[in-house]
């Protein structure tokens, strides 16, 4: 029986702005995954984890110029984080740094690029909600694009409001 709660709590630390927005919105496609704070180093992070309490660290394995292996270290020697749930997210990935990871029981990493589904996938997984994530996940992302492509004929037949009329028919002039 998957252990489902109502609400997940999750920290994403990421250095680069982009890429934390892409995790959130990939996220906040599980309906449970709601609360999701960023966090754009470790000393953000440190703080935030101060202050609320998390089911889940998703982390980029580089911020800035540290990595992210001091920021692990300190949590998990702390009892009350001892055991914290942490996905690792990474473009530069190396023999070295994975088994480093697997030594602090970080087993769920993502190389970028991500899709949404491998997003998914890998947090409903590391968070034990389901024993079949790839389905659960497969199912929410046909909903969405369904839901997409119902609405957009909507999207399509919409009339700009007249300063955005206005820029569109400017910006085809200068062309």
């Amino acid at each position: 029986m998957p252990k489902t709660k109502n609400r997940y709590d999750i920290l994403i630390i990421e250095d680069e702005r982009e890429v934390a927005d892409i995790l959130k919105k990939y996220l906040m496609i599980y309906p449970p995954f709601r609360g999701i704070a960023i966090a754009y180093n470790s000393m953000q992070a440190t703080q935030k984890l101060s202050n609320q309490n998390f089911d889940l660290i998703i982390t980029d394995i580089k911020l800035g110029s540290r990595d992210v292996f001091n920021f692990i270290d300190k949590v998990k020697r702390q009892p009350k984080y001892y055991k914290m749930k942490f996905m690792v997210v990474s473009g530069c990935l190396t023999m070295d740094s994975t088994f480093k990871l697997m030594r602090y029981g970080i087993r769920n990493i993502l190389v970028k690029p991500f899709t949404a589904r491998q997003v998914l996938v890998q947090a409903i997984s590391t968070l034990g909600i389901e024993k079949k994530p790839h389905e659960m996940v497969d199912e929410m992302i046909e909903k969405v694009k369904e839901r997409f492509i119902s609405e957009k004929s909507i999207l399509e037949g919409a009339t700009p409001d007249p300063q955005v009329a206005r820029m569109i028919k400017n910006a085809k002039e200068k062309k």
